[in-house]
């Protein structure tokens, strides 16, 4: 029996020579040998053929080699139209509710997870990536959701259930425009949500598995992560000019500055809010859907409607309560508003609309009256237009000067009444660059005066 056992030992050790590894073994009933990258167990009286050296050696008493271990691999992306690569998310493998091993993704989104055994697994990710992409369109697509309109799926379906509430209604419609605007800072279901996929191994080989990630509320796949700064899709322009008087409220429009078919707007002024309060906000109609929240001098706005209406060029979209706050002797660009690039427009099937422009009156603080705007279109090719109002009669100049101070034209010379005027620069004559108009105002016992830049492209 010990010459029997000493045989044995040697054909072992041959074996994992040739397997160029350095076993170290135990010798008994049963044992066991770890090398490199390989980990082995055997028993004796189990027939096993090994081939080395050119010769078959068929053992009656020898090792035995487990299950081949597997490896599992894939992508983790974001469920946008660009399939954005998740770097820095904790994939994790599941029996339940153990987790069996975890990985970090790489910057690819790639992830890895070694040394599978035969078996059932769960795999899902978590991230501490920021929150985003959230709007007034979510909204608009959670309600034709809820109406039986246009059906979400998968894990879209999964994020428009904001409040986890086993429901999507109008309450997950709403907590979506509150969050977009402010009022609102995190959903019962969280920020993230991700694809729960099943994964069995059974030795059949290496196993693929690609899944997706998407925050909570972005129905329409519209964030990018990293969040970084949109492109502009809407515009606002200045039309008219409009006067206010200290502590009085005044309704404010914004107008559609051509024809459109929008069903959803998110909309972000800012404003100056030592200058200005925001009183309140209103839709042109479906008001019961509108959501705004006025903070630090930011305006966010959200609406949306199951109804649309095609708007007309100069149609009123939303009306502005706007309050000014005290007498102040300022320009009208310091009571201005301007747009920021995270508004947007979509029509009834979420789509973002492109290059449409909203108008706003210039706001101006009628204790003193007087105002110069910015040309508009600025910059222009051939023609451009300017507004100037005063509050009392008297001589108005307007000139246009080059980046040096010379003057080039003379826009307006004359006596004027009381009032608002607006002219037409045509600039045909004139070199591509920067140019600068100024208005010059007296009456005797006030005078008035307010420069402005203007550039002209070709």
């Amino acid at each position: 029996m010990k010459k029997l056992f000493t045989i044995l030992f040697v054909l072992f050790c041959l074996s994992a020579y040739c397997q160029s590894v350095s076993p170290w073994v135990t010798a008994s009933a049963g044992g066991y040998f770890e090398g490199t990258n390989i980990t082995q167990s055997w028993t004796l009286g189990e027939t096993v053929i090994e081939t080395f050296y050119g010769s078959t050696i068929v053992l009656t008493q020898g090792f035995q080699q487990p299950d081949a271990l597997r490896h599992l691999m894939g992508k983790l992306t974001y469920n946008n139209n660009a399939s954005t690569p998740l770097n820095n998310c904790l994939v994790r493998l599941m029996q339940g509710n153990t987790v069996v091993q975890q990985t970090t993704t790489a910057s690819n989104g790639d992830y890895l997870i070694n040394n599978l055994q035969n078996g059932t697994y769960t795999i899902n990710a978590t991230t501490t990536k920021p929150w985003g992409g959230v709007n007034a369109t979510d909204a608009l697509l959670i309600m034709k959701h809820f109406a039986a309109i246009s059906l979400l799926t998968g894990i879209r379906l999964v994020a428009a259930d904001v409040d986890a509430s086993g429901y999507i209604n109008a309450v997950d419609a709403l907590q979506d425009m509150k969050r977009f605007v402010g009022l609102q800072t995190s959903f019962n279901l969280g920020n993230w949500v991700f694809e729960h996929h099943t994964v069995v191994v059974d030795g059949s080989g290496d196993l693929i598995d690609n899944f997706k990630g998407i925050c909570v509320g972005d129905v329409d796949g519209s964030y990018n992560p990293p969040n970084t700064k949109p492109e502009p899709t809407i515009f606002l322009e200045n039309r008219g000019i409009q006067l206010l008087t200290t502590d009085q409220v005044f309704d404010v429009p914004i107008s559609s500055g051509q024809l459109m078919d929008h069903a959803a707007l998110s909309l972000v002024l800012d404003y100056p809010e030592q200058r200005l309060e925001i009183a309140g906000a209103e839709a042109a109609y479906d008001n019961s859907n509108l959501v705004y929240h006025a903070v630090n001098g930011e305006l966010r706005i959200a609406w949306y409607s199951l109804q649309p209406r095609m708007m007309q060029e100069n149609d009123r979209i939303l009306t502005l309560k706007v309050r000014l706050k005290q007498p102040v002797n300022t320009s009208a660009s310091e009571l201005g508003f301007t747009i920021n690039p995270e508004s947007n427009l979509a029509d009834f099937g979420g789509n973002v609309i492109l290059n449409k422009t909203l108008t706003i009156p210039v706001l101006v603080d009628s204790h003193e009256g007087f105002s110069l705007s910015q040309n508009i279109p600025n910059p222009f090719n051939d023609f451009t237009r300017i507004s100037y109002t005063i509050p009392q009669a008297g001589n108005v100049s307007l000139v246009l000067r080059d980046m040096l101070g010379k003057q080039l034209k003379v826009l307006q010379e004359s006596y004027q009444d009381a009032g608002t005027y607006t002219l037409g620069i045509n600039g045909r004559d004139l070199d591509a660059g920067v140019y600068f108009y100024q208005m010059f105002y007296s009456n005797g016992e006030q005078k008035y005066l307010q420069t402005r830049r203007l550039v002209i492209a070709r």
